[in-house]
């Protein structure tokens, strides 16, 4: 990991896929090495899937967990950048900084599961309520609340690397 990172380092028109890369591949090993790369990623503003390299030889997916029972599966591109950086800035008590990045992502339902736990953790119920206007669930109700409890587990992720060769194509 520390050699795709050293690309970044060495040549700036490779940084914002190594350190998106970099940073995706060190989320659970070296959280805030990982931290680092993926905000300087994100602060360049662009997405990494647009880069050549990234868009001509990597079919790859991020599995980030985001709650309990949601696990996201992305390929490398912004959003997946965002979220797991909000992950790691959430998890080191910056929650403000976690809302900030996915605030700034476009509104998915990853990122609306995101940005609750966050809302909840500041008082933000206003947000919490409009994030949720219109969802439906089938599944029961939790009779316990987990809103106000410290934020949980450190970010879980895994990268699957796929062949474009190998890859299936549907008929």
């Amino acid at each position: 990991m520390q050699w795709i990172r050293q690309v970044g380092v060495e040549h700036a028109d490779f940084r914002l896929p190594s350190y998106s890369l970099a940073g995706l591949m060190m989320l659970t090993s070296e959280p805030e090495e990982a931290e680092r790369l993926l905000g300087e990623a994100f602060g360049t503003g662009k997405d990494p899937a647009e880069d050549k390299f990234v868009a001509t030889y990597l079919f790859t997916y991020l599995e980030l967990s985001l709650a309990q029972g949601v696990t996201a599966e992305l390929p490398v591109n912004r959003d997946a950048v965002g979220l797991a950086l909000a992950e790691l800035k959430q998890d080191h008590g910056d929650l403000d900084g976690a809302i900030d990045v996915v605030e700034q992502l476009e509104p998915t339902t990853y990122s609306a599961v995101s940005l609750a736990e966050p809302y909840a953790h500041t008082s933000r119920w206003d947000d919490v309520i409009a994030l949720t206007e219109g969802l439906s669930s089938s599944a029961p109700r939790r009779s316990r609340s987990t809103f106000g409890q410290p934020p949980r587990r450190a970010p879980t992720a895994n990268l699957n690397w796929r062949s474009r060769a190998t890859r299936r194509v549907p008929t």
